[in-house]
């Protein structure tokens, strides 16, 4: 699971670009996110990307947003 600081930057991120979403897109967008912050933790490179910026937009940028919220360490 997340740990803390990337559930702050993720509760952060949900706030800042979609206020008071949905539980079931939070948590699609939660999964995203974790995937991102793996990623970056194993050494990945943000071309691992398995969303689409075109089709997968918002999932996409919790990806991206998780995946810099663990390469900045």
């Amino acid at each position: 699971m997340l740990d803390a600081r990337c559930k702050e930057v993720f509760t952060a991120y949900v706030g800042r670009e979609y206020g008071e979403s949905p539980l079931d897109i939070q948590e699609a967008l939660s999964l995203a996110f974790e995937q991102g912050t793996q990623a970056a933790k194993y050494g990945g490179d943000a071309s691992s990307c398995p969303y689409s910026a075109v089709s997968d937009p918002e999932p996409f940028l919790a990806w991206v947003e998780g995946f810099q919220c663990c390469s900045v360490r």
